[in-house]
């Protein structure tokens, strides 16, 4: 889901709430968090990441992709560059969950979790 439109209002949420009533299967992925680029909602944002304001047990991570104009950056330039935007503030208060890599991490151990079962 897009961090710069009202969360409350997506479709997707209202479909991964028919699917999952109690939210303990499902994950948000937040993206575009350069667009947020009101305090306000950054803030909404930061809540969702930190469990403030979120019915999902498996929380939300936040990814920053490429622009689409953006056609020769390689691998590692953009995960530096995503990086890098995480770093400052708003998104260091909640860096374990911001990047790729993070989202990567988090997928994985779930993965583990659900294989030990």
């Amino acid at each position: 889901m897009p961090c710069n439109v009202d969360i409350a209002t997506q479709e997707i949420l209202k479909l991964a709430e028919e699917a999952d009533p109690d939210g303990i299967r499902t994950m948000g992925v937040l993206t575009k968090p350069d667009l947020a680029t009101e305090k306000a909602t950054q803030d909404a944002v930061i809540d969702l990441v930190k469990g403030r304001r979120n019915n999902l047990k498996l929380g939300y991570c936040v990814v920053k992709n490429r622009s689409a104009d953006d056609d020769t950056s390689s691998m590692s330039d953009r995960l530096a560059a995503e990086q890098a935007f995480f770093m400052a503030p708003p998104w260091s208060s909640v860096a374990d969950r911001c990047g790729v890599p993070s989202l990567q991490l988090r997928l994985r151990e779930l993965l583990m979790e659900i294989s030990k079962c």
